[in-house]
């Protein structure tokens, strides 16, 4: 995006992923929320589930198009 490469142009600023444990606990802490929002809200359990459904449908398609492609860059 052009706000990622306005940064990237900057000298003194240098882009850093997460580390993988802060991933994994960011994803644990996520998770935790989601599901108490659901639990509170059926219409936000709604929508959620089928939010899920949709990345569990779209998991497997993504396994044989978007990371096959970005494994060959």
């Amino acid at each position: 995006s052009a706000a990622l490469q306005e940064l990237k142009d900057r000298p003194k600023v240098k882009i850093h992923r997460f580390p993988d444990d802060v991933l994994a606990k960011l994803k644990i802490l996520t998770d935790e929320t989601l599901a108490e929002e659901a639990a509170n809200d059926p219409e936000f359990k709604r929508i959620y589930e089928a939010y899920q459904s949709f990345r569990q449908q779209n998991d497997a398609w993504s396994d044989i198009s978007e990371n096959a492609y970005l494994a060959i860059q």
